[in-house]
């Protein structure tokens, strides 16, 4: 009920700062967007108190002290196989987000979002009693990374689709208005209007959706654990009370996690300075 309400909310507000900005004459950027000093502040206040103090908080629990490099020896074969599916997740996530600024995304999205609120039990066992079957795809899909690819994508494609949604607002919409009037197929407009303006958007979607999956907990620990990834691992060890390898692993898995989050914010503000200017980077 609660995500029900501030997703009412964003999207409301979403909505009006489309309608200002049309107002405004398409690529203005609406002032309601600004961030104020008061959120900002407020904004790094949260993130202290989210991940640098649970972070710290792991080191300083740490009975023994060993190098990043002796770390990412231990367990590097694992932090690899996260980072497969999660490669894998991502890369569906920019496909997905290309083809919502093609197509528009009407129910999909609306469908996405509501199998991401059933939760990744329910999707795991859901993907278990249609995959774990004797036929050769099937079984293929069952006994590789593609099963718990597929459940990513199931919880986190709203992610893309929404990005990929974004692009039939204002400014975009005037773009698609210009290119249609000169001849230009929905394909076409995608292709050489959208995505070469809004590559910044769809790609950080996609690796929004790829840091996602690397920390999803349920469904990647109820799935078979084919290539073996981080998380299943230290859930594992909390309850083999092997809490030095489980906070070496957690804070590997926070550590790129972070860093291939700078990125995605990187994109993020790569595209919106592409909106403020009227789509040119």
């Amino acid at each position: 009920a609660i995500i029900a309400v501030l997703f009412a909310m964003i999207w409301r507000e979403a909505r009006r700062a489309a309608a200002i900005g049309e107002v405004a004459g398409g690529n203005e950027w609406p002032a309601m967007l600004n961030t104020g000093r008061a959120t900002t502040w407020l904004a790094v206040g949260v993130l202290l108190l989210t991940i640098a103090t649970p972070l710290a908080a792991l080191v300083l629990s740490l009975h023994r002290h060993r190098s990043p490099v002796m770390v990412w020896n231990t367990f590097s074969p694992y932090a690899w196989g996260s980072l497969l599916v999660g490669v894998g997740t991502g890369g569906a996530g920019v496909v997905l987000a290309a083809a919502a600024s093609v197509r528009r995304p009407r129910y999909m999205f609306a469908a996405s979002l509501m199998v991401f609120l059933v939760g990744g039990q329910l999707l795991a066992i859901a993907l278990m009693r249609i995959y774990n079957r004797d036929a050769a795809p099937l079984r293929w899909i069952y006994d590789s990374a593609g099963i718990v690819i597929l459940a990513h994508i199931g919880r986190f494609a709203w992610v893309g689709l929404l990005a990929g949604g974004a692009t039939w607002s204002a400014p975009w919409r005037t773009l698609r208005e210009a290119a249609a009037v000169d001849g230009a197929s929905a394909m076409q407009t995608g292709g050489r209007v959208i995505w070469p303006l809004g590559w910044a958007l769809l790609v950080g979607a996609g690796a929004l959706m790829m840091l996602m999956s690397m920390t999803e907990v349920p469904a990647t620990v109820m799935l078979p654990r084919f290539p073996q990834s981080l998380t299943p691992l230290l859930m594992g060890w909390v309850h083999m009370h092997r809490y030095d390898d489980m906070i070496e692993g957690s804070l590997l898995l926070a550590t790129t996690t972070i860093v291939l989050g700078g990125g995605s914010i990187a994109l993020v503000r790569l595209g919106m300075r592409a909106v403020r200017k009227g789509g040119s980077i």
